[in-house]
């Protein structure tokens, strides 16, 4: 049976985009800007420098970039300060901390202030190179349902926030497809969620981790398999009319959560 997972052309065009993300580097360290410059050109990727947070925070006012790496002790504005600052005018751009300096308090704070994390000096590029894959795809979600109505309604919704969506119309097919992709997987609940449940059972038996987002009209008719998952706080359930912004918080959430974990 012909598989029909499409994407739109609007989401074609992201996807593209994000092969070239661009990546900022702010050091004091003139040499080791350069060096890591040089080493993520040569992997693909489109780079720009500064010499200390202030002028990092000109070039992200006048310039889109997919992700900071800044060093933590530097004259003037430190890495902690910069962080704060970009969060309060692009709070869901990633920054990824790099020092020499681990032990310092300054770290935990600036995690708590929504940095993803942070490497150490000198920079692991194997490390840095996964979150950045990782960070390619991060915002790529697969809708799984049979009613293409509802699957374009919230890909449509999902855009406006920045994610790209893919649609699984054929849940009866669904597992192969999901199985191959490393996106959040948004099931639409129908019927008390018995066919979902099936899927949900058969990922897990593959190991299959992608963490899965339930849509139901009405939670307290979920199957015993469904709320077996969501009693475990192994999947997420939102009962309509969804919340939106509480929606799109937690995809932030579990996609921060995902990026974190390439630093453990």
């Amino acid at each position: 049976m012909k598989r029909l997972a499409t994407f739109t052309m609007a989401c074609l065009a992201k996807a593209i985009e994000m092969l070239n993300m661009k990546v900022l580097i702010v050091d004091d360290d003139k040499g080791m800007a350069d060096t890591l410059s040089d080493i993520l050109e040569l992997k693909g990727f489109k780079t720009a420098t500064s010499e200390s947070g202030e002028r990092a925070l000109e070039a992200i006012h006048s310039d889109n970039f997919d992700c900071v790496l800044s060093d933590i002790k530097m004259p003037g504005m430190t890495g902690i300060e910069l962080n704060k600052a970009i969060k309060q005018s692009k709070p869901d751009l990633p920054v990824v901390f790099m020092t020499a300096y681990t032990e310092e308090h300054s770290l935990e704070e600036g995690i708590n202030e929504g940095a993803v994390s942070y490497l150490e000096k000198p920079v692991d590029i194997e490390k840095l190179l996964s979150f950045l894959a990782l960070l390619k795809r991060i915002n790529s979600l697969l809708i799984v349902d049979n009613d293409p109505a509802f699957c374009e309604n919230l890909s449509n919704i999902l855009r406006q926030q920045g994610f790209l969506t893919q649609q699984l119309i054929n849940p009866l097919i669904a597992v192969d497809d999901i199985e191959s992709q490393d996106q959040i997987v948004i099931l639409n609940l129908t019927n008390g969620g018995t066919k979902e449940g099936k899927i949900i059972n058969e990922l897990r038996k593959r190991d299959v981790k992608q963490p899965i987002i339930l849509i139901t009209d009405f939670e307290s008719r979920m199957s015993p398999e469904i709320r077996k998952f969501v009693e475990k706080k192994e999947i997420k359930c939102f009962e309509r009319p969804v919340d939106y912004q509480k929606f799109t918080r937690h995809l932030k959430s579990i996609n921060l959560k995902r990026l974190r974990r390439i630093f453990k």
